[in-house]
């Protein structure tokens, strides 16, 4: 028996109470009589695995009817809030192993617009017309210049405000108004040791969540994407799902055949990218794991997803199922996106490259390439690893990109600056709920962005409350 001291909902459901709580549901004995449902509570009494036997019992006032049910973004049993916050734990004692200084960077800057977006701008009647501070998109340029100043390597959580123009309706959820980066920055390294230092962490904390990630999970893509009929197809357009080896011939084509009837066009992923799979394409064989990507159809209505979950829960009876947990998970590296645009692909930015913070490189086909590289787990991207570009090139970069940016205070810091500045931002909210298998990134939320008391997305940024 051990003491108990929580704090929940209770929760009456067949003449038996519970409390639900962040680390699960907990059976209540010995209840006082009168006591409804649907209200937070404290609870003192002994534990007994995850029966409490009550001794006493605290509630705003009694309540002999069902109170009106909150909404479920409230704490009500979730107990992925309890695994966000060890993760967060775990985040915080694996980088301070590896010599990485905690810091904490403004969420307040001067107006940037750094991914060519409108920044939330920021009024007072004390601000001037020359202080235009704006809320943080991202804590990219704070961290730039942090490096730039000779700052030890570091990280931080940090808050980020942005208004993305959600491009499928079907992930509005992975589009927050207000949302969290891990930001990891250094100097004198490189963006494939980043790229390194991400795998590492994310490995480390699937395993804390009972998945084993390996290396030879991992795909690294050439950041073109493939051209053809339905124009640039990129990894942010594709779902994906990985064949297992032990899949015969006819699964392969059933799954197959199956996608192509729900209109979606197929693709097979390796090392330069997406390729369009013809009818006959060996996919449809026997034999090695396959990499596929399918792209829905306008009208799709979630058909092909619901086709790839059913397809994902057909696990042979000799498979590894812990290995194909963590196969469906699908870890992919986009590396080296072109500078320019593709078709249709600038629709939420007005600058006139993907980024103008980036260090630049020519490959030898002869495109010009930016030192990036975005991690996908779980078909959201999670990572994104930044080899920013010189201090001298910076402002140029900047006015040659059309954005708003001043980036004068950054002058002085050419003169010292180090070589090698990258910076390394995980999408915390989106990394939680691959990692605690939530249906959306918005699942991870505990309070509501409107005053009408519901969460908030991009979707619902134009709407006033209900």
């Amino acid at each position: 028996m051990n003491v108990f001291d929580s704090t929940g909902w209770l929760i009456r459901d067949k003449g038996q109470h519970y409390l639900a709580t962040s680390r699960g549901w907990f059976t209540l004995t010995d209840v006082p009589r009168g006591y409804g449902t649907e209200v937070p509570a404290r609870v003192r009494g002994t534990l007994d695995g995850m029966t409490v036997r009550v001794e006493e019992l605290r509630v705003g006032a009694l309540a002999a009817t069902p109170a009106p049910r909150r909404p479920d973004h409230v704490v009500h049993g979730r107990t992925e809030l309890s695994e966000a916050s060890r993760l967060r734990l775990e985040v915080q004692q694996w980088l301070a192993g590896r010599g990485y200084t905690h810091v904490t960077l403004p969420h307040v800057w001067f107006r940037t617009e750094e991914y060519g977006a409108t920044e939330y701008a920021l009024g007072h009647p004390a601000l001037g017309a020359r202080d235009d501070l704006r809320l943080l998109q991202s804590p990219e340029l704070p961290l730039f210049f942090a490096l730039a100043e000779g700052l030890e390597p570091c990280w931080t959580f940090a808050r980020c405000y942005r208004h993305e123009v959600v491009h499928d309706p079907d992930r509005d959820g992975n589009y927050l108004l207000e949302f969290e980066q891990l930001v990891v920055g250094a100097s004198h390294t490189s963006l494939e040791e980043l790229m390194r230092a991400a795998q590492d962490l994310v490995a480390h904390l699937a395993a804390r969540v009972g998945v084993t990630i390996t290396d030879d999970h991992y795909r690294v893509l050439d950041g073109r994407g493939a051209s053809g009929a339905a124009g640039t197809v990129t990894l942010d357009d594709l779902q994906l799902f990985s064949i297992p080896s032990s899949w015969p011939a006819r699964a392969r084509e059933l799954l197959t055949d199956r996608l192509r009837d729900a209109g979606a066009r197929l693709y097979r992923l390796d090392s330069d990218g997406p390729s369009a799979l013809e009818q006959d394409d060996p996919v449809t064989g026997t034999g090695g794991e396959v990499r596929l990507g399918a792209l829905p159809a306008a009208d799709d209505g979630g058909r092909v997803r619901r086709i790839l979950d059913v397809a994902g829960t057909m696990a042979g009876a000799g498979d590894d199922v812990d290995r194909l947990v963590a196969l469906q998970w699908n870890p992919t590296w986009s590396m080296h996106p072109d500078l320019q645009w593709g078709d249709g692909e600038q629709s939420d930015s007005s600058l006139a490259v993907r980024s103008f913070t980036s260090a630049r490189t020519t490959t030898p086909d002869g495109r010009t390439v930016i030192r990036d590289a975005e991690l996908h787990l779980g078909g959201v991207e999670v990572v994104h690893v930044r080899e920013y570009a010189a201090v001298d090139d910076l402002a140029k970069q900047a006015a040659d990109a059309g954005a708003a940016a001043d980036l004068g205070y950054l002058n002085r810091s050419g003169e010292v600056a180090p070589p090698g500045m990258v910076g390394l931002f995980v999408g915390w909210e989106r990394l939680v709920a691959v990692l605690c298998g939530l249906s959306g990134v918005d699942r991870t939320l505990l309070f509501p962005r409107g005053g009408d008391g519901t969460l908030r997305t991009v979707s619902d940024s134009s709407r006033g409350p209900a």
